[in-house]
């Protein structure tokens, strides 16, 4: 776990995280409306599910593998 901790406190790696789910979305050419689309593991509706699940009030980090 400390291992763990110290690279993901390290400056010069933290860019290289995502500790968070996003919602993208783009310009739909065609009805010029905006639709949301899929792109990485945090983009997706099951990385929303996994952070409502698994959260922990006041927790220091919630560690999820992807294998």
């Amino acid at each position: 776990m400390e291992a763990i901790l110290d690279t993901i406190e390290d400056p010069d790696l933290r860019p290289s995280f995502i500790f968070c789910p996003e919602l993208h979305y783009v310009l739909n050419p065609h009805t010029h409306k905006l639709m949301r689309v899929w792109t990485d593991v945090h983009t997706a509706d099951d990385w929303w599910m996994l952070q409502v699940h698994f959260y922990i009030p006041n927790s220091r980090i919630v560690l999820i593998l992807v294998g």
